[in-house]
Order: C-alpha cells, then structure tokens, then sequence
C-alpha cells in the first residue's frame, strides 16, 4: 500500500491518495526503503494539490517533513524533545536545514539554526552539497542571506560547485550578488 500511496503522490493523483489514506492514515507516518514519505514525495515531485491536501492532514510530521514544510511548531517539538535532531541525516541524505533551505522554509531554518544546526554540513548523497548550496540551487534568496549571516562558507565547494557558480549557471543573480558580498568580506578581514 506504501509504494502505491508514492506512486500516486509522485503522479499528482489527489483522488488515489485520498483513497488511500482514508483507508489507512497510518500510511501517512510510514516511510520507504528510501527514506521518502508520502509528503516528502508530493514536495520532491512537485504535486502541488496532493500537497496542499497532505498539509491539511494531520499526524505527527518527522523531523524532516516538519523543517521541509516550514512547520515550525512541530519541528520545536521534536527540538525540545531531541536537540541533536537538528543535524541527524534522512535516509535519503539531507539534513533538516537541507531540505529548510531548498524548500524555502525560512521559520524552520531560524530555529533550526537557533539550535545549533551546522550550516557547514554535506548531504549524503550523490548531491553532496550544503545547505547555502541547496538554496542557491532552488532560489531561495531570504534562505541565501540567512545561511550567509549565520557564517556560511561562500567559498566551499562541493562536487564541483562553489555556491557562486550554483547562483551563476541557474541565473540567480541576487543570490549570486549575496555571495560575492560575502566573498569581498572575507578579504576584508
């Protein structure tokens, strides 16, 4: 039932995946093989209604759902509970501050950052990049200049990518701006 309820979370079929949850809402806080969760994969593939309508559902989000949605309420939760929780690795690779940052969750990045998460952390993946490098990636420019405030690396480079080439290749200009500010900086010092 999990991979069927993916399957149509990962196609956008609202209809299947109301179906399915309603017959089972604890499919809601399982998880795959991969670490994907039925919400996670509506933001992952970019269902937007079948998003809408998950948010709308109530269970108790994992940390990772909570930073990705910016629900901040939760994820001071699972903080409270867990302070460590704020730099612990999905199955799939991202630390919270990841997927905060990619996904232009702003109040979960504040707390996040609030309790000690490391900006300078490398996913686990074939993406192996940092958060400033996800949210240069995915635009995100108020992430951008958080991450930079907070003591980002302008200058790491992973897989081969500094964060100003990421800005620069996906046309990011006020992002590509925050991070040469922040480049001259540095040579001040």
């Amino acid at each position: 039932m999990l991979e069927e309820l993916l399957e149509a979370c990962r196609r956008n079929d609202l209809q299947r995946v109301q179906s399915l949850v309603t017959a089972d809402p604890t499919l809601l806080t399982r998880q795959a093989a991969t670490g994907e969760t039925p919400l996670l994969t509506t933001l992952y593939h970019r269902s937007v209604e079948t998003k809408s309508w998950l948010m709308a559902q109530r269970w108790p989000r994992t940390v990772f759902e909570a930073a990705a949605i910016d629900d901040v309420d939760r994820l001071r939760e699972i903080l409270a509970l867990n302070r460590t929780a704020a730099d612990t690795y999905s199955v799939d690779g991202w630390t919270p501050l990841h997927l905060a940052a990619f996904f232009g969750s702003a109040g979960a990045a504040d707390l996040l950052l609030s309790h000690g998460a490391d900006h300078r952390r490398i996913a686990r993946n074939t993406v192996a990049n940092t958060p400033l490098h996800a949210a240069l990636a995915a635009k995100h420019l108020p992430l951008v200049k958080r991450l930079l405030d907070a003591g980002a690396n302008p200058r790491i480079e992973c897989e081969g990518y500094t964060p100003l080439a990421i800005a620069e290749a996906g046309g990011f200009e006020p992002g590509a701006a925050l991070v040469r500010a922040a480049l001259a900086r540095e040579v001040m010092q």
